[in-house]
């Protein structure tokens, strides 16, 4: 992490805190029932995100995908380039996502990376 994004997080996290202890120590509020509105308001769309299903697949495996529908040529254009930092992020990522809700909402998965790919194409009206 850049010195730049440290100093960054620890300046949100140092006022976040002191607001935080100011709160505290000062419990009033001089429109109660806008707060208690605005709670209300942020507890009920904490329950609207949702994970949507997804598939999970590595880029070597998307490479192929996309050279067997677009060509070998079309996959040529990539390029493979480790950068470590890049890395160090994509890796934190899950690999797997609780999707129940959207399950039970009725959202489907894609079924493969070939559908994800055709259906690209497709929308984007891209011409092979």
């Amino acid at each position: 992490m850049t010195l730049g994004a440290r100093l960054y997080i620890s300046v949100v996290v140092a006022f976040g805190s002191f607001v935080l202890t100011v709160g505290a120590m000062h419990p009033t509020s001089h429109q109660p029932v806008k707060f208690l509105c605005y709670l209300l308001v942020a507890v009920a769309a904490s329950r609207l995100k949702v994970n949507l299903p997804g598939i999970t697949v590595s880029v070597a495996e998307m490479i192929a995908a996309m050279a067997k529908i677009a060509g070998a040529q079309t996959a040529k254009r990539v390029t493979w380039k480790p950068d470590a930092r890049i890395q160090a992020i994509v890796e934190t990522w899950p690999v797997r996502f609780a999707t129940a809700r959207a399950l039970a909402m009725g959202f489907k998965p894609d079924p493969d990376i070939d559908t994800v790919i055709r259906d690209y194409i497709a929308d984007e009206g891209v011409r092979l």
